[in-house]
Parts: structure tokens; sequence; C-alpha cells
């Protein structure tokens, strides 16, 4: 009777404290088979299995609430050619720049939007639907603008360094 060849011996792992092991390379480390029948960590896993739903539930609750609270800033929207001329930025800095229809027609037109903060901290929105001189396509977020009161001259410095000055026209 033939007898059959001797088994090989398990591969060693030589991962390292990183993948799980406390050998740090030791060619005689833990064997496949050792390193999954292992229990001396079997007591974090049961405080892990046990607290998971309560940190998924808590922060499903933290995310439905903040749906709800009332927001501490109120923000002023100016959205009329004199309201925006009368306005002085100075240094504002641009912290939103979006854009909405009130309907899905495309006929209606778009509120370009900009929220900029003053540097007392006041955020003010400002709604340029009537501007034609595409103003807003030159903002991006951190540009910081500049216009005196009862002016439609706007100097734009961009977050990168290009400064350019723009006139304001409403339809």
């Amino acid at each position: 009777m033939h007898t059959p060849p001797p088994r090989r011996p398990r591969r060693k792992l030589g991962f390292g404290d990183m993948f799980g092991l406390r050998s740090g390379g030791n060619p005689d480390a833990a064997t496949v088979r050792e390193f999954r029948t292992r229990n001396d960590d079997d007591d974090d896993d049961d405080k892990l299995k046990k607290y998971t739903p309560y940190l998924f539930l808590l922060v499903m609750v933290i995310a439905f609430v903040q749906l709800f609270i009332k927001r501490d800033v109120e923000l002023t929207k100016f959205n009329s050619e004199v309201r925006i001329s009368e306005m002085a930025w100075d240094s504002s800095t641009v912290t939103k720049k979006y854009f909405y229809k009130e309907t899905s027609n495309l006929k209606d037109p778009m509120h370009l939007l900009l929220e900029i903060r003053n540097k007392d901290g006041k955020k003010n929105v400002i709604d340029l639907i009537d501007e034609t001189t595409g103003f807003w396509e030159y903002l991006e977020p951190f540009s910081t603008i500049s216009k005196p009161a009862n002016s439609k001259k706007v100097h734009i410095r961009s977050y990168g360094g290009k400064e350019r000055d723009v006139v304001l026209k409403f339809e």
C-alpha cells in the first residue's frame, strides 16, 4: 500500500502588528489557524457589538434634529438694484455661491445667490437675478470683494491672487 506524502506545514504569517498579530514579523509567528481562533480580543468584539446600535441611533437622532433646528444666524437677503447699490462691502468675504430656480420651467430666471460675510461677522445674501454683467461668474468662495456705498463698481480679489474691477449692471 502506498503512503500519502507528508502534509506541507502551515505557512507562517509575518505581517506584524498592523494586521492584528503581536509578533512584530517574528518568523515563529502564529499560524493562520492560531490567528483565527485566538480569543484574547473577544471582550472588545462584544463591547463593539453591544454599543454599535446605540451609536448608530445617536447619530441618526442628531442628524434628524439638525433638520429642524432654527439657525442662530438670520440672513438678510438683498435682491433689488437699489438695495445692492446702497450696500458697502469693505473687504467682505464670499462664503457661499449657489443658484436655484423656483420652478422647473426653463424660461423662469435663475436666482444667482452670494453669501458674504462682512468684517464684523454679519452674513448677507445677495440675489443677482437681474444682474447682466456676469459678476457672479467672476467670484469664487473665499474671494474678497470691496464696494463703496452708493456705487456699482466692485473690486474683486480672488483667493488665488487675481484682482479685477467689475461694474454691476441690472436690467
